[in-house]
C-alpha cells in the first residue's frame, strides 16, 4: 500500500482532520486548533512577533468544514471589545463549501487592540468567544526599542541572543543612558547606542517552529520584524509563495540573513545592481535589494559568528527598525510634510463677527425687546429660536465656503525594476473632510497602513480589501497614513535604443510624467519633460553621465531612513525636478503628476486631489 492511501477511503470528515493535523503539524507553535459549531475547526496560524513597534500583524486563521453543507463565519477580533480610542473591530466573513477549506487573513495595523484576548465566532449566527494566541500589544511609543527578529526553526534563539550578549560592550560609544535620546538621532547612532549588554540582555528573539506550508505566503506577515534569520535547510523547505514573500519583505526594508550558504539564493540580485559584496573573507555576503538588504553567511549557528559579524547583524536590525521608533507624527510635521487641506484656513474671524452678533441679538437686543412690548415671558422662545437661527446660519457658511467635498493627498518613492517586474513603494496618504465620510477609507489588501493620527473606536472589515469603516477620520481634522507596498507591476517606460544618440521612449507608467532624466547602458542622459500617459517621444542625448556624479537611486533609496511622516517626499520632488542627480546606467528617474503606485482610498466618491510620485526604474 502506498504512503498516504489509507486516506483514500476514508470519509470526508476523517480527511480533513487529517488535513488539519498536518497544518498543525508542520507549524505547532503557531497553530491552535478549536472545534467551532456545525462540526468546523479553526486553526491560529498567526504569525506573532515578540516585539511589535511598528508593521502589521497578519491574523491568519484556516477555516476546515467537513461536513456536506456550507456554512457562512464571521471572525471579530476582539471578542469582546471595550470602550476606548483604539481598535474596536477586526472583522472578515468567509463563506466555507462542504470539504473545503477556507484561509482568514486579517491585517492589524500598529495600533493597540481595545478588548480581550478572544477571538469572537459566529456560524450559523451562534456566537461563540474563543481565546487567542499570545500576542504582544503593539507600543506606539516604546520603552525598549529593541529590534524584532525571526530566526527559523533549524536556528535557535537562545543561541542568538547569547552570541549578541556576549560580543556586546558594556556601554556604547558616545552617549550613555536612556532617557529617549535615540529620537532624533541618525541611523548609525541609534545602532551604536543600542548595541550594549544591558540592551541585548533584554533581546527577545522569535523562533518560527513551523515549515513548509506553515510559512506565510504575504510579506505583510513579516512586516512588524527589523531581521529575519533563516538556515539554508529551512530555506530549501519553503513554499516558493513563502520565498517570493521574504523577498518583498526586504524590498520594502527589510534585512534578511541567510546561514550555512555560501552565494545568495537565485532571485536575490537586482537588475543592473551592485556585485554583491564579500565581507571578512568568504564568510559573509551582502547585497542590496530594494530599501533593504540581503546577506548570507557559510556559517551554520550563531557560535560561529565572530565579533564583526554580530555588530555587523545588530547593526542592520537597528537602521531597518530606526525610521520607525525615530518618526516624528506631530500634527504640525504631518501637515507640512503631507499636504492636505493646501491653502485651507478657518474663517476666524468671520465666525467671531457672527458670535458677536448673536449675542448682541439674543442677549440685550432679545431684553430691550421683550421689556418695550412688556413680554418677557417671550425670551423663553425668543432666545432658542435666536440661537437655532444662527446656528444654521454658521452651518450653511460652513458649507458654502468648505463645501462638503473631502480634500485627498497622496504622494509615493517607487523603485521599479521592470526585468523582473518588482515595484516597491513608501508612500503617504493625507485625508481631510469637512463632514463624516460616507464608506471610511478602502486601502488594497497587499499595504501596509500606519496610522498617524489619532484612532477612536475604530472599525477593520476585510475582504476583498481593508475597509477602514470608522474611527481613522473625523470631520474637520485631518487625518494621516504612512504606506508600504512590495509587488509585481506591469507599469513600465517602455525605451528604444535608436543608436547614434537617440532613444524612443513610451510612458506606460499610468500617470503624466513632469520631468524625465535616463541613463542609457552606454552611460548617455536622455532628458524630457511633460509627457502624457501612453505617449511616445524620440529623445535625443544631451551628454554623458558624468563617473562621479552622485546617483538618483542611491538618493531615493535613502528615504527609507527619513523619520518624516512622510518620507520627506515634497523636498525630495523638487531637487528631482531640478535634475542635480542623474541616473545610473541603465536606469532612470520620473517625477510623476500622479500617484499609480497607491490606491485611492477615496474611489468611491468625488474629492479635490493632489498627488505627486517619483519613480526610479531599472530596465
Amino acid at each position: 500500500m502506498k504512503k498516504g492511501s489509507w486516506l483514500a477511503g476514508a470519509s470526508p470528515g476523517v480527511r480533513a482532520l487529517a488535513a488539519v493535523w498536518f497544518v498543525w503539524a508542520a507549524g505547532h507553535a503557531v497553530a491552535q486548533v478549536t472545534a467551532l459549531p456545525g462540526g468546523l475547526t479553526l486553526t491560529d496560524m498567526t504569525l506573532r512577533p515578540n516585539l511589535w513597534a511598528h508593521g502589521v500583524v497578519e491574523r491568519r486563521y484556516v477555516i476546515e468544514n467537513p461536513t456536506p453543507f456550507t456554512h457562512t463565519v464571521t471572525l471579530d477580533i476582539p471578542g469582546r471589545p471595550y470602550s476606548g480610542s483604539e481598535l474596536q473591530s477586526l472583522a472578515e466573513t468567509v463563506v466555507v463549501g462542504p470539504g473545503t477549506r477556507a484561509s482568514v487573513a486579517m491585517t492589524q495595523p500598529p495600533v493597540g487592540m481595545s478588548g480581550s484576548g478572544t477571538v469572537g465566532v459566529r456560524v450559523k449566527g451562534k456566537p461563540q468567544l474563543l481565546p487567542s494566541s499570545p500576542a504582544p500589544s503593539f507600543e506606539i511609543y516604546p520603552n525598549n526599542p529593541l529590534p524584532s527578529i525571526l530566526v527559523s526553526k533549524g536556528l535557535s534563539a537562545e543561541a542568538l541572543k547569547a552570541r549578541m550578549v556576549a560580543c556586546a560592550p558594556e556601554e556604547a560609544g558616545g552617549r550613555s543612558g536612556y532617557s529617549r535620546s535615540w529620537r532624533g538621532v541618525t541611523a548609525e547612532e541609534f545602532a551604536t547606542q543600542n548595541f550594549t549588554r544591558q540592551r541585548m540582555e533584554e533581546l527577545q528573539p522569535f523562533r518560527f517552529e513551523g515549515e513548509g506550508a506553515a510559512w506565510p505566503d504575504h510579506w505583510l506577515a513579516f512586516s512588524a520584524f527589523d531581521g529575519c534569520v533563516i538556515a539554508a535547510a529551512d530555506d530549501e523547505k519553503m513554499p516558493v509563495e513563502a520565498r517570493n514573500a521574504l523577498r518583498a519583505y526586504v524590498a520594502a526594508g527589510g534585512h534578511l540573513l541567510f546561514t550555512g550558504r555560501d552565494a545568495l539564493p537565485e532571485g536575490w540580485i537586482e537588475t543592473g545592481g551592485e556585485t554583491p559584496r564579500r565581507l571578512e573573507g568568504e564568510s559573509w555576503t551582502e547585497a542590496r535589494y530594494g530599501f533593504g538588504t540581503v546577506s548570507v553567511t557559510g556559517m551554520r549557528n550563531f557560535a560561529e559568528f565572530q565579533s564583526n559579524d554580530v555588530v555587523r547583524l545588530s547593526r542592520a536590525w537597528h537602521i531597518a527598525s530606526h525610521p520607525w521608533l525615530g518618526i516624528r507624527n506631530s500634527a504640525p510635521a504631518c501637515i507640512t510634510e503631507i499636504p492636505v487641506i493646501g491653502n485651507l484656513r478657518v474663517p476666524v474671524n468671520r465666525f467671531l463677527l457672527i458670535l458677536l452678533i448673536f449675542t448682541l441679538i439674543a442677549g440685550p437686543g432679545a431684553v430691550i425687546v421683550t421689556g418695550r412690548t412688556n413680554r418677557r415671558i417671550w425670551l423663553l422662545v425668543l432666545v432658542p429660536a435666536v440661537s437655532i437661527l444662527f446656528s444654521a446660519a454658521i452651518l450653511v457658511y460652513a458649507l458654502v465656503s468648505e463645501g462638503i467635498t473631502p480634500s485627498l493627498r497622496r504622494q509615493a518613492v517607487t523603485l521599479l525594476d521592470q526585468t523582473q517586474r518588482r515595484a516597491v513603494t513608501l508612500g503617504a496618504v493625507g485625508v481631510y473632510a469637512p463632514t463624516a465620510l460616507r464608506d471610511g477609507l478602502h486601502f488594497d489588501r497587499g499595504t501596509e497602513v500606519s496610522p498617524l493620527s489619532a484612532v477612536r473606536s475604530a472599525r477593520i472589515t476585510c475582504g476583498r480589501d481593508q475597509h477602514y469603516a470608522d474611527g481613522w477620520s473625523t470631520p474637520r481634522l485631518p487625518a494621516f497614513f504612512r504606506l508600504r507596498r512590495s509587488e509585481e507591476r506591469a507599469e513600465r517606460l517602455l525605451i528604444e535604443d535608436l543608436g547614434e544618440g537617440r532613444a524612443e521612449v513610451v510612458n506606460a507608467l499610468g500617470a503624466p510624467i513632469l520631468r524625465l532624466r535616463l541613463c542609457d547602458r552606454e552611460g548617455r542622459l536622455y532628458e524630457a519633460r511633460d509627457l502624457a500617459p501612453g505617449e511616445k517621444r524620440l529623445l535625443t542625448t544631451t551628454g554623458t553621465r558624468p563617473a562621479d556624479a552622485p546617483s538618483a537611486s542611491d538618493a531615493l533609496r535613502t528615504v527609507y531612513q527619513s523619520p518624516l511622516p512622510g518620507w520627506g517626499l515634497p523636498d525630495l520632488a523638487k531637487k528631482m525636478l531640478q535634475g542635480t542627480d542623474a541616473p545610473s546606467p541603465g536606469a532612470y528617474v520620473a517625477v510623476l503628476d500622479g500617484c499609480p503606485f497607491l490606491e485611492n482610498p477615496l474611489a468611491y466618491c468625488r474629492t479635490r486631489e493632489t498627488s505627486q510620485s517619483i519613480v526610479a526604474g531599472t530596465f
